[in-house]
């Protein structure tokens, strides 16, 4: 099977899907980055607990793991706030 090329008439359509997908590939970069850090709400956090549990030999309490999960998701939304704020300082010409 033949690959096809575009033509100059199908060089716009060609473009936006590339950037589509480049796009597409930018975020899931982020969000596989943002997941790792160790944030006890995100997997990051939780392998950091199990990291933990391997070199002390004992489990946190349940009670400290729900604290953790509480500031994690504090963490979350004030990263989200700032981000969204900036956005938008940077859209009204702030920034």
């Amino acid at each position: 099977m033949k690959k096809k090329h575009c033509t100059l008439q199908d060089m716009k359509h060609c473009v936006h899907w590339m950037m589509f997908w480049r796009m597409t590939a930018f975020l899931s970069i982020i969000l596989a980055f943002m997941n790792i850090l160790p944030i006890p709400a995100l997997d990051g956090g939780h392998v950091l607990f199990l990291l933990y549990e391997m070199i002390t030999r004992r489990k946190p309490s349940e009670n400290f793991l729900i604290k953790a999960e509480y500031v994690g998701f504090g963490i979350l939304i004030l990263l989200m706030v700032v981000a969204n704020l900036n956005d938008i300082l940077r859209w009204l010409g702030y920034m």
